[in-house]
């Protein structure tokens, strides 16, 4: 992979990567391939190649009572046994599931299953959501699918606004505040995203290259 100095990464070239943009306060993940000197690095110190979003994830799952961490793990099951009975293919899920009345089109579907950030938890509509889950074949009782669905709206809200905190965290930082002045200026302090906030650091890219034959990207 190469040697690189202990303030700089090696990632493979299509590695996703958070990075900051002060001038619209909004954080995006590119590929290393697409890093420029300049740009700022969103880094978990104790951890440069974990991705910032699954720490929060990790920090909001903490934060949850035992009746939501046992619906939202179910539901975590759930919409990837649907897929299944179609073979994995969310073409043929989404055409059985327009035969069943849901609302959405092809695209949606394709959102359920996106990886990381950029998925969608669930259907957005009760009538959609329960039209999903009673395909999985893991719900039949609609108290439960009623209490599911209202478990993800709040997840929804709780990822909202960690994502918004987390965005003023980066832009308080970004402008060279303290730590703890970022924290308190974020509204973040008591929420799931003080935990992870402490492991966070901006590192701007002061050059990339190529290493090697593997195809590795470094950013110091």
């Amino acid at each position: 992979m190469g040697s690189l100095a202990e303030s700089s990464h090696c990632y493979p070239v299509g590695r996703l990567i958070d990075i900051f943009r002060p001038a619209i306060e909004q954080k995006e993940r590119i590929a290393a391939a697409e890093l420029e000197p300049g740009m700022l690095m969103v880094v978990l110190v104790d951890d440069p190649y974990e991705d910032i979003f699954q720490r929060m994830l990790e920090a909001i799952r903490e934060q949850r009572d035992i009746g939501a961490q046992m619906a939202l793990a179910l539901w975590g099951h759930a919409k990837p046994a649907a897929l299944t009975k179609y073979g994995g293919n969310r073409r043929r899920l989404h055409r059985w599931l327009e035969q069943q009345g849901i609302s959405v089109d092809y695209p949606a579907v394709v959102g359920w299953y996106r990886p990381g950030e950029d998925e969608i938890i669930a259907p957005l509509k009760r009538e959609d959501f329960d039209v999903l889950a009673r395909t999985s074949g893991l719900y039949s009782d609609a108290g439960r699918m009623e209490a599911t669905f209202n478990c993800i709206q709040h997840e929804r809200v709780v990822r909202r606004t960690c994502g918004r905190k987390l965005s003023q965290l980066l832009t308080h930082l970004a402008a060279g505040k303290h730590y703890d002045i970022a924290l308190k200026s974020a509204d973040a302090i008591g929420t799931a995203l003080e935990q992870v906030a402490s492991a966070v650091s901006l590192r701007e890219v002061e050059s990339v290259r190529m290493l090697g034959k593997e195809g590795v990207r470094g950013a110091a």
